[in-house]
């Protein structure tokens, strides 16, 4: 259950979204043998998906904009980025 708004994760399609992914990909036709997938120079290939979850927190915020008389202005928050470009 996704903790903010009580409902099920599989309410996102999840699983229909990963059918029809490898529906159009071709991945549901792989080779289930382990170790038989190569490209052209013989290379082994793999061939797999998978998903993550980033379970953030929210919390009631404040924010505050400053429009200075040289027409100049600050924009001030407080937030945090783990990496994945929030910040920008």
């Amino acid at each position: 259950v996704e903790p903010i708004t009580g409902k099920p994760f599989s309410s996102k399609a999840l699983r229909a979204c990963y059918d029809q992914g490898a529906a159009r990909f071709g991945w549901a036709k792989r080779s289930l043998q382990p170790r038989q997938m190569r490209d052209d120079a013989g290379l082994l290939v793999g061939w797999g998906m998978g998903t993550a979850t980033f379970p953030a927190l929210m919390f009631q915020a404040q924010a505050r904009a400053v429009i200075r008389r040289d027409g100049s202005g600050a924009m001030e928050i407080g937030a945090h980025d783990m990496g994945q470009g929030a910040w920008t």
